[in-house]
Formats: C-alpha cells, sequence, structure tokens
C-alpha cells in the first residue's frame, strides 16, 4: 500500500470516528431548554388580562434561570426556561393556529391558554400530543378525565363562588339575599349564573336576576333598571373585568340602588375610581383577588415587575397569574422531569407553596379527575379607595351537578 494510500485511509477513519463522536453526542443531549408556549391575549379586549398571564411567566422563568434554570435528570444539567407566546386575540381560530405552532414548530413542553373556548380548542391538541396544557376554562365540562394531562390552573367561579357568598353571608350582611348576576355573553358567562345561583343556594341566597353584556358595552342602565326592580340587593361578578364593574356599580348607584357588590377577582381599586370611593366603601368587596393589595411573600416579584417591565400597570392583576405559574414550575424542579405523565401525577398528589398560600389540585369527585387548582381566597374590601384585606376564605365541597 501506497503511503498516500494510507494517508487517505486515515484520514477517512479519523472522519467516521468524528461523525460518530458527534452523533452519539446528538442522541443524549437531551433538550437544549425548558419551553413553555402560551397562547394569550395580548391584544383586544382581554389583553388586560392576557399582557400580565404572559409577564407572569417571564418572571417566575426569570427567577429560576437567574440560577441557571431547572436540574433535568434527563439532560444531565440545569436547563434555561425559554418563553415563547403568540397573541390569540382571545378567539379559537387564533388559539389554534398558535397552538399548532407551539406544538409542532416551537416543539414546546408546556402549552398555557387563557379563557374556555381556547382552553377547549387546545386540550386535545395538548393531550394528542403529550404535553401539559396550563389552561384557564371557565367552563365545568374542564378539568375532564378525557383530557389527563389538561388542568384548570387558576382557582375558579365554581371554586370561589360559595366559600365568597359564604363570608359575605357570614361576615357583612346576612339579611341581603338576593343576588344578581352580570357576566360576559360567552360560554363562560352564561355559566356563571348557574354558579352564583348554586353558590348562593348553599347559604340561603336566591338569584333573582341575570343578564349578559357584549365587550365594549358601556350603557347598562337598562338591564339595572331590571335588577333594582326584581330586588336584587348583592350583585356578583366574576367574567366581568374591573372597568365593566365600576361602570356598573356607577349606573346602578346613580339609579338609585343602596346595595351590595361582591366581585370575584375584582381590581377594587380600579372600581372605586370609576364607580366613585365614596359610593362603594362597605360596599364592595373582592374575593380572591391575591393581587389587591400585593401580599408581603410577593414582594420580590413585584419589584422585579417595575424594574423589568417600567409600569405599574398591570402589578395586581399579574399576581394571581404568578400564583397559577408557581406550582408547575416547581413540579418541574421537583421531578427533575419533562415527562407529561410524570408532571401529571405530581400535580394531582403534590402540595405546593405559592404567594398566596399552600396550592393542591383537587376535584375529582366533581369534574371527574384531581386537575383543578385550589387555593385559600384574600377577600378585599375598599376603604378610602384603597384596597384593604380584610380576611380569607376557603374552598368548600362541591355543589351537586
Amino acid at each position: 500500500m501506497t503511503k498516500l494510500k494510507r494517508m487517505c485511509l486515515a484520514a477517512l477513519a479519523m472522519v467516521f470516528v468524528v461523525a460518530m463522536a458527534v452523533g452519539c453526542g446528538t442522541q443524549t443531549t437531551g433538550p437544549a431548554a425548558i419551553k413553555i408556549g402560551l397562547s394569550t391575549a395580548l391584544s383586544g379586549p382581554a389583553a388586560p388580562w392576557g399582557i400580565p398571564h404572559l409577564q407572569a411567566a417571564e418572571l417566575v422563568a426569570d427567577k429560576y434561570n437567574a440560577d441557571g434554570g431547572i436540574y433535568i435528570e434527563a439532560a444531565g444539567k440545569k436547563l434555561p426556561i425559554e418563553i415563547i407566546a403568540y397573541d390569540d386575540k382571545y378567539t379559537p381560530a387564533e388559539a389554534a393556529i398558535a397552538g399548532k405552532k407551539l406544538i409542532e414548530q416551537d416543539k414546546v413542553h408546556v402549552i398555557a391558554n387563557m379563557g374556555e373556548e381556547m382552553a377547549t380548542t387546545i386540550r386535545g391538541m395538548a393531550n394528542d400530543a403529550g404535553i401539559i396544557q396550563w389552561g384557564t376554562s371557565w367552563e365545568l365540562s374542564d378539568p375532564h378525565p378525557d383530557y389527563p394531562l389538561s388542568f384548570s390552573c387558576l382557582t375558579r367561579n365554581l371554586e370561589m363562588a360559595a366559600p365568597g357568598l359564604a363570608w359575605f353571608n357570614n361576615s357583612i350582611d346576612a339579611s341581603a339575599l338576593k343576588l344578581g348576576s352580570i357576566a360576559v355573553n360567552n360560554a363562560g358567562g352564561v355559566k356563571e349564573h348557574e354558579i352564583m345561583a348554586a353558590g348562593g343556594s348553599s347559604v340561603g341566597m336566591e338569584l333573582v336576576f341575570w343578564d349578559v353584556f357584549d365587550w365594549g358595552q358601556v350603557d347598562f342602565a337598562p338591564m339595572l333598571l331590571k335588577a333594582i326592580d326584581a330586588g336584587v340587593e348583592v350583585f356578583a361578578f366574576s367574567s366581568a373585568p374591573p372597568d365593566v364593574v365600576g361602570l356598573v356599580a356607577k349606573q346602578a348607584i346613580e339609579l338609585g340602588y343602596t346595595g351590595y357588590f361582591l366581585g370575584f377577582m375584582s381590581h377594587l381599586s380600579i372600581i372605586a375610581e370609576i364607580a366613585g370611593a365614596e359610593n362603594i366603601e362597605g360596599k364592595a368587596y373582592s374575593v380572591g383577588e391575591l393581587g389587591q393589595p400585593i401580599p408581603p411573600s410577593a414582594k420580590g416579584y413585584a419589584e422585579a415587575f417595575v424594574a423589568k417591565y417600567d409600569d405599574t400597570h398591570y402589578e395586581s392583576v399579574l399576581m394571581p397569574w404568578l400564583q397559577s405559574w408557581e406550582p408547575i414550575f416547581e413540579a418541574i424542579e421537583r421531578t427533575q422531569s419533562l415527562d407529561a405523565e410524570v408532571l401529571a401525577e405530581d400535580l394531582r398528589t403534590g402540595t405546593f407553596s405559592t404567594i398566596g398560600g399552600e396550592v393542591t389540585f383537587e376535584g375529582a369527585d366533581y369534574y371527574g379527575i384531581d386537575n383543578q387548582m385550589l387555593a385559600p381566597l384574600p377577600v378585599v374590601g375598599s376603604q378610602g379607595g384603597s384596597p384593604v384585606l380584610l380576611d380569607w376564605a376557603y374552598p368548600v365541597a362541591y355543589p351537586s351537578k
């Protein structure tokens, strides 16, 4: 064999060895990042919820990334958290497009969404892809045992209404028994009336009036006159954003209403600004609004929010979203895994420390699966136009279906 041939064979052998080494390295590297995908409302009427939904994810990710990320056993190292978000404009069609991109193009490990139609649009896609859906559907058919990887990551109307109304009845006015429910005109809003009726009946309150409004509506006088005529003593809101609740309260008071306003996750400072602080003092309360006032446990997040975004517009709205994100990151950290089945089992059986107290996932007796978040519910009142923490309410047994 000539010297030239020997040199050529040696070179080919070296190329083969390098190729094998690279190939083996690729097989054992695993994921380069923990990818969290969001399909959420970054524009349109639901953006005041969707923007802090994204910001909260980024802030929790920043906290972990400051220490290198989260250790994943399959990777053999800490992986940084990458947040990928698309604007679904709070519409199912856009959510379907965003979900497809996140799953097929971006290869996310967790997909999050906001709103009932968006959640039910994405849940089948997520479960088929074998990834966790971190959703916020307000439908009572979700969570569902047919979608074991889909979790409801906020304490919702059904979990808030009964304890919130019980707290009001026990602590504020046991004689105010006639409820009115005003909700946004969508599937979750319509279902809200049934939830308020069920929650009220558990403490002897009766739903005597309900109606829905469309996004952008500003004149509520016609429905309010009917509500007042029906004898409503307590207006209950959940799917209505705080600016709408403020307008309803303002117009109701102008029409002579002297009763109460009970919101669930309502931003009392916005309501006071619109309706007049003097008009709602002792008359307006919010159950479940973790960000009003901001709890001491969230001080670090609040400071990071101002530093990162140079804005305080969504600061208090941000807090419930922060609490909603903490359990999934804690589950990843605790299991050191991105396997959806492993994470789902940990979520269903574990207890999670959050800025709003200990959180568990339950609901099997009602939904057929323990995929619904349950958390303590702060109760806030308005004093001098500022929100003040008054008490805590706690989830109670589920009503009959």
